[in-house]
Order: C-alpha cells, then sequence, then structure tokens
C-alpha cells in the first residue's frame, strides 16, 4: 500500500516535469545555455547536450510522459483494487488520476515551464540528459524517429534541415538569429526574412514554383499596341 502511494506521488511529479520540460526546451534561452555552456557549468553543458537534437529529444519526453502516466493510473488501480471491486476500483481510478494528471501532470507544469523555463530548465539538465540516454540507447527513440520519418515522406512533410542540407550548419544558423531576436538586433521585418532565408532549405519546389500551364509570355518583338492588348486579356503585371 505504501509503495504503490509512494509510486503514485512520484510518477505525477514526473509526469509534470516531463510535460514541463515539453514547454521549456522550446522556451529556453539559447543564450543563456550558450553563456553556461562556455562558462563549463555542469548542468547546462549536459542540457546542451541533449538538446543537440530536438526532435529526438521531443520524442524522449514524450515516450516518459507516457510510461509515468501509465504507472501512476496502475498504481492508483492497484490502490482501489484492495478496498473496492474490480470494476468500481477502474471507474474510481479514472475518475482521481484523470483530473490529477490534467491539473498537476499537464497544465500547471507547462505554465510554470512556460514563464520560468530559464531558471528551470538548468537544474533539470542532468536528468534530462540521463532520461534521454537511456531512452535512446534502448533503442525506443531511434525507431520512433524512423517510424516518423517513413511517414513525413508517405505524407510529403518536409524533412528536418539535417536530413536535406549536406551541412549541419543552419542549425547554429537558426540559433544565432533566435540570439539576436533575443537581444532586439533586429527589427521584426529583418528577423522574419533571416527566417525565410533560413527555412529555404525546408520548402518543396511544388511551393515556389509556378506551372508552365499557368505562366503567359509574348513574343519579343510585341509592339506596344499588342502588348496593351495582351494585358487587357490577362491579369498579370509581368509577362515572359
Amino acid at each position: 500500500m505504501i509503495i504503490a502511494l509512494t509510486l503514485t506521488l512520484v510518477t505525477i511529479v514526473l509526469s509534470g516535469v516531463f510535460s514541463g520540460m515539453e514547454t521549456g526546451i522550446y522556451r529556453l534561452s539559447r543564450l543563456r545555455l550558450r553563456l553556461g555552456e562556455e562558462k563549463g557549468d555542469l548542468r547546462y553543458i549536459l542540457l546542451g547536450r541533449a538538446m543537440r537534437n530536438d526532435s529526438a529529444l521531443l520524442l524522449t519526453l514524450l515516450v516518459a510522459n507516457n510510461l509515468v502516466n501509465y504507472l501512476a493510473t496502475s498504481s492508483v488501480t492497484f490502490l482501489f483494487l484492495t478496498v473496492a471491486p474490480d470494476h468500481a476500483a477502474e471507474l474510481l481510478a479514472t475518475s482521481l488520476t484523470a483530473p490529477l494528471l490534467f491539473v498537476f501532470g499537464e497544465s500547471l507544469p507547462k505554465n510554470i515551464f512556460l514563464y520560468r523555463a530559464d531558471i528551470v530548465m538548468p537544474y533539470l539538465g542532468p536528468f534530462l540528459y540521463v532520461v534521454h540516454k537511456t531512452l535512446t540507447w534502448s533503442g525506443i527513440v531511434p525507431l520512433l524517429g524512423l517510424i516518423s520519418r517513413l511517414f513525413a515522406r508517405l505524407i510529403g512533410a518536409p524533412l528536418p534541415p539535417r536530413q536535406v542540407m549536406a551541412s549541419s550548419q543552419i542549425h547554429h544558423v537558426r540559433t544565432i538569429l533566435r540570439d539576436t531576436r533575443e537581444e532586439g538586433l533586429l527589427s521584426h521585418v529583418q528577423t522574419e526574412m533571416l527566417d525565410r532565408v533560413v527555412n529555404i532549405p525546408t520548402l518543396r519546389l511544388s511551393a515556389v514554383m509556378i506551372p508552365m500551364s499557368r505562366v503567359q509570355a509574348i513574343p519579343l518583338q510585341t509592339d506596344r499596341a499588342a502588348l496593351v492588348d495582351e494585358l487587357k486579356k490577362h491579369a498579370f503585371t509581368r509577362l515572359l
């Protein structure tokens, strides 16, 4: 009984930690992270190593969160089975764990990490690194990553920049752009322009090219009268 109750409390806390870190990895200042790494702070070093591959880290957090949620539900069900019939125990466990996990395992932690990611994330860096490496070495994260890439190919979704480009420097470019945005060195328009340039490797040709069937062209020797007449027929402002 005491072991099951302790397991329930621990798994609910871990659920909140993993859910909060899902938000924290996006809200964490990369500038603070890099400064912490340059200072030699072990917390920031391990956190930076875990965040080198954002997609794999997100899979780690999702898998870990589902595992602790399953353990929390199982332990609560076991507690009620000791005092109630089977069907009543299932209903009571669902009625109790659903609001507990929603409030303390999802909603509240995500709000905390949303506004305090720079403070909380470094302290959880070593723990996150260990969990990420454990699930990666177990093969769960690589397998899920492979499945997600296969589905991305099937539905035509853009692949991650690391697979599209021959170099992985695009990751560092994104970090620099985010740092300059945080420091206010660039205006909103400039930042948006640079973001579009960085995202070029993930674009498909069909998104930017016009099919030949929709292109209207005129001969080079066309005189002014014929050109004006052609412009009246079409809504284009430029003709090939």
